[in-house]
């Protein structure tokens, strides 16, 4: 039986819960019906999925209004035999960035619907050098990949260790070995430790330079990183997550 679209107009201070269906009898992968948003400015948005038209196995979450104007967009793909969730593109429109519409928090958090939906262990993406810092902020870690792209770990690790600013020379010291471990192949750490070790070291250089407010400016990244956002990581911060939750009117937690 088909579950009822929501009523699209809600009242301020009120939450949706989202309803949840198969895309087909044939395609497993759970997606959430049309929540209504309720937005100060704008008025009446939706946030909706659907099937991404060019590519099978993705989706295309949107914010738009009542006239099918998209403010923003997210497109994933959610592989359905074990459910991994591979993040493509976020992307909200340039004049309602940066105005407190937080459109792209919204998007992350319906990313992060659909993991727990879909009983994914995690997101993986590819950020923008600029958007570094704005996926931390929601949890998201490096996932540097030192065998498929060494080129990518190598200038981010050049980036770390030629930050001259006080209270950095322990993590340029430790960006400067490792870059020197990967261009002489050598045996002084395992590949998947030393993976570790610059995850762990990059995560310290995001979490210093966040310190400083408008890290992207003062100490951006030259270079795009993979990134992880984990279910485990979530959970930990499940208070956090679910207060955005409420904040965007949506009756969903972790």
């Amino acid at each position: 039986m088909k579950i009822p679209l929501i009523k699209h107009y809600i009242q301020k201070n009120t939450t949706v819960k989202p309803q949840w269906r198969m895309i087909s009898e044939n395609d497993t992968r759970k997606v959430f019906d049309d929540i209504p948003i309720k937005n100060d400015i704008l008025g009446n948005l939706t946030l909706s999925v659907k099937k991404y038209k060019k590519t099978f196995n993705m989706l295309n979450i949107e914010i738009k209004n009542v006239m099918n104007k998209v403010f923003g967009e997210e497109i994933l793909s959610i592989n359905n035999d074990d459910k991994t969730i591979n993040g493509i593109n976020i992307y909200v429109n340039e004049e309602y960035r940066r105005k407190n519409y937080r459109f792209g928090e919204l998007l992350r958090l319906a990313s992060i619907m659909e993991m727990f939906e879909n009983k994914s262990s995690k997101i993986d993406i590819y950020s923008k050098g600029s958007a570094v810092y704005f996926h931390s902020k929601y949890k998201f870690k490096p996932s540097l990949n030192v065998t498929n792209y060494p080129d990518e770990v190598l200038s981010t690790l050049d980036m770390i260790e030629k930050d001259k600013r006080k209270g950095n020379k322990q993590l340029s010291n430790l960006a400067n070995l490792y870059k020197r471990v990967l261009k002489s192949d050598s045996c002084l750490f395992g590949i998947e430790d030393l993976k570790k070790r610059i995850d762990t070291l990059v995560q310290d250089y995001i979490l210093k330079s966040t310190e400083t407010e408008h890290p992207e400016k003062i100490y951006p990244f030259r270079c795009g990183i993979h990134m992880s956002l984990s279910a485990e990581d979530v959970k930990e911060n499940r208070k956090f997550f679910n207060e955005l939750f409420k904040k965007h009117g949506i009756d969903y937690k972790v």
